[in-house]
């Protein structure tokens, strides 16, 4: 049979927002026939996958000043902060910058009115002062979200979600795309909001993760399991999934992939390469071979590993790698800053920094050294900037820099640590950087 695709002329593009309209069979989006061999209508709008959370807030019952969102969805960290009521925004629109992942937007509320006349409809919407929405959206399916809004030391949105995703064709069930979405709304609670209670904490333990998308899984004649997961590298051990410290990461065409991976807290002498062959989205082939085989592409030391289900791995218990320590500062005022990053960086992270959520701060004094919900962070290509954290909802800034070497391009280095309103305080840089603190007494954000 003939197939003939039509697409609109000029003069009616401008009405069909580019539509294309196909005579099945077997026409643009694959989608062949209606079920009496008819004509099918395939229009070109598009979507994606995606979480979406509208928020509904009241300006005079929130704290005015800097808020930070921060979602944690499948283990991944995401946030951006604002300043609320935003100021000087056209037409009451604000999208600050967030991080890789998290897409936020705040618009004034509004309440609209329809009125009819005969067979004319009209709307007529008014903003609604001092109330605003906020909507934040995250691509793909995730199965568990956190979201927190954090106004300085204040938590005022507190929700913790499993969605249901609905499958949305918006061209038609015969047509493509297919999407998964699932949108909730919230509203921020009228009254004071609740304190942040902190609780006493190891700023060092593990993380909670999950594995993500499972790539492959590989096991030995041990019955040991490999897994290759969007979240990391798993190893097996004793019925628990044991998440790997990758060193390293090579790629080999568009299908090959090789990792260099030791334990946690072992020598980076003791590494070794999972080596990973996919189809475009799964493993065909696994093997594992000492440190450098992925590089080379020597078969020396490589052993073949027998690639089973996902679903092998799919109750097994996970524990992450812990956090460790960037670096301590001892402040003149006889507090001290603590900073911890993950020690393998999330896989979202654009630069492996602050920017993607994966810097965690504490400042105080030894005896109570507490986590402050970081507002801004800056750096330069020189490598100096600055990171602001809120202390008693007070914005403090710690600078930072690189001071010039003749052998190095520069020595990392703290400098002030600033409160607003207030004069700069000395901060010292504790070198060589400690691996544990004892002594100390910490408290962690919920």
């Amino acid at each position: 049979m003939l197939r003939t695709c039509l697409r609109p002329s000029v003069t009616a593009f401008a009405f069909s927002l580019g539509a294309s309209i196909c005579f099945v069979p077997a026409c643009g989006s694959g989608r062949i026939s209606s079920p009496d061999a008819g004509v099918v209508i395939c229009s070109a709008v598009g979507c994606q996958d995606q979480f979406a959370a509208v928020v509904s807030v009241d300006a005079t019952t929130v704290p005015a000043g800097t808020h930070v969102i921060k979602v944690t969805a499948d283990g991944t960290e995401m946030s951006c902060s604002f300043p609320f009521p935003p100021t000087n925004v056209p037409d009451g629109h604000f999208a600050p910058q967030c991080t890789s992942g998290l897409t936020f937007y705040m618009s004034q509320a509004q309440v609209c009115t329809t009125t009819t006349t005969g067979t004319v409809v009209s709307s007529d919407c008014q903003p609604v002062s001092g109330k605003f929405e906020e909507r934040l959206t995250i691509p793909g399916t995730p199965r568990m979200l956190h979201v927190q809004q954090l106004a300085g030391d204040v938590v005022v949105l507190d929700q913790t979600v499993a969605p249901t995703y609905q499958i949305n064709q918006p061209n038609g069930p015969q047509c493509e795309p297919t999407c998964h979405q699932a949108s909730v709304a919230w509203t921020i609670a009228t009254g004071a909001p609740p304190e942040i209670a902190e609780q006493p904490c190891d700023p060092l333990a593990a993380p909670p993760i999950m594995l993500g998308a499972v790539i492959g899984v590989g096991q030995d004649d041990a019955g040991t399991l490999y897994v290759d997961a969007t979240n990391g590298i798993f190893v097996s051990s004793g019925g628990t999934l044991v998440r790997q410290h990758v060193v390293g990461t090579g790629q080999m065409g568009s299908d090959q992939f090789a990792f260099s991976f030791v334990a946690p807290g072992e020598a980076a002498a003791s590494a070794r390469d999972l080596l990973v062959q996919t189809d475009g989205t799964s493993a065909v082939s696994m093997s594992l071979g000492p440190s450098g085989s992925g590089k080379t592409g020597s078969d020396a030391g490589v052993t073949a590993l027998t690639v089973v289900a996902a679903s092998t791995v799919e109750r097994m218990p996970i524990v992450n790698t812990p956090n460790v320590i960037q670096y301590v500062g001892d402040v003149a005022n006889g507090n001290v800053v603590v900073a911890t990053v993950p020690l393998n960086q999330p896989v979202t992270s654009p630069d492996g920094g602050v920017e993607d959520g994966s810097l965690s701060i504490f400042y105080g004094p030894p005896s109570a050294v507490a986590q402050r919900p970081i507002a801004a962070f800056q750096q330069s290509l020189s490598g100096n900037g600055s990171l602001t954290f809120l202390v008693e909802g007070t914005p403090t800034v710690l600078t930072f820099g690189n001071l010039p070497s003749p052998d190095t391009l520069g020595t990392f280095t703290l400098m002030t640590l600033t409160p607003q309103g207030g004069a700069p305080i000395a901060v010292t840089l504790e070198s060589p950087t400690p691996a544990a603190l004892p002594g100390f007494s910490f408290t962690c954000l919920p």
